[in-house]
């Protein structure tokens, strides 16, 4: 299943798919330092995606997902993360 976003781009409204749902276990593609708090996610880091564009309330801003990942709560792009694969 997609869930649908709607993007303004210059006025214009494009829909946009997500990638991802709320509760996909997702892998980091990239390692990530967050110096506001001396945190650093190293690359291949498993999250849990508990949020999304979609949320009302929206508490990651612009980003696409939340993902609670090493016991804390982190916003991330699409491009940033991938979904772990059931074998």
């Amino acid at each position: 299943m997609l869930f649908i976003i709607i993007v303004t781009i210059m006025g214009k409204q494009k829909p946009k798919s997500l990638k991802f749902k709320v509760g996909d276990l997702v892998r980091t593609r990239f390692p990530l330092e967050l110096a506001f708090e001396a945190y650093k996610i190293n690359e291949g880091e498993i999250g849990l995606i508990i949020g999304n564009t979609l949320d009302e309330n929206k508490p990651h801003g612009e980003y696409d997902y939340l993902l609670s990942i090493k016991g804390r709560e982190v916003a991330f792009f699409e491009d940033e993360i991938e979904k772990v694969e059931e074998k």
